[in-house]
């Protein structure tokens, strides 16, 4: 709050962690604004405040507001702050879309983690609403799939979709592997389940 607040835009913050989704904890940042100053764009925000607190500690939306509700004490009613819109088009970034099978597969499962329609390749998975629990959801997500590791300080250097797909095919190796198997999946997820059904039972998969 005392972050948000140095803004020259803002004259009052208020932030909450909130649970709309059960075992979905986000930091949510409520903001009233100074007198006939125009709304901050939300992507200058975050950029202010990552550049005085670490990347866990940026909150995940930013609300702005005439006014705090109130208890009867005059005392800020947290618990009747508004919940967040959490729409694509408020996070502020043009989409970029994937540019190769590993790219899209790394995007589904970012978008899934977040709960999002899509994720573009330079979108910022903390701006975007994660947090440390979903970051390793994330990489045990990638290690079960292509079985390969990203390592947890290497996805807060560069926590983006572009950023993670090019450490997963940095190594020339295992390159042509991780993109065999990203093109297996996306395969595999254009399918009906009736569809996968029959592949596995010609493979001997499936015991009738």
């Amino acid at each position: 709050e005392s972050a948000l607040v140095a803004h020259t835009a803002v004259r009052e913050a208020v932030t909450i962690v909130r649970e709309d989704r059960p075992g979905d904890k986000r930091l949510v940042a409520y903001l009233i604004l100074h007198e006939g100053v125009a709304q901050p764009d939300q992507v200058a925000l975050r950029d202010f405040v990552g550049g005085k607190l670490p990347p866990y500690m940026v909150p995940a939306a930013f609300v702005f507001l005439e006014s705090f509700p109130k208890t009867p004490n005059r005392k800020i009613d947290r618990k009747a702050l508004p919940a967040p819109d959490m729409a694509r088009e408020d996070f502020g970034r043009s989409y970029v879309a994937p540019r190769g099978p590993v790219e899209v597969i790394v995007a589904q499962i970012i978008a899934q983690s977040l709960d999002l329609d899509s994720v573009g390749i330079w979108d910022n998975f903390f701006e975007l609403g994660g947090h440390s629990l979903l970051v390793t959801r994330v990489i045990f997500r990638i290690t079960e799939l292509f079985r390969l590791e990203v390592p947890l300080r290497r996805f807060f250097e560069n926590p983006t979709v572009a950023g993670i797909a090019a450490f997963m095919t940095a190594d020339e190796s295992e390159r042509m592997r991780i993109e065999r198997t990203a093109q297996l999946l996306i395969k595999l997820s254009q399918l009906s389940d009736e569809e996968v059904a029959g592949m596995l039972a010609s493979r001997g998969g499936v015991k009738a």
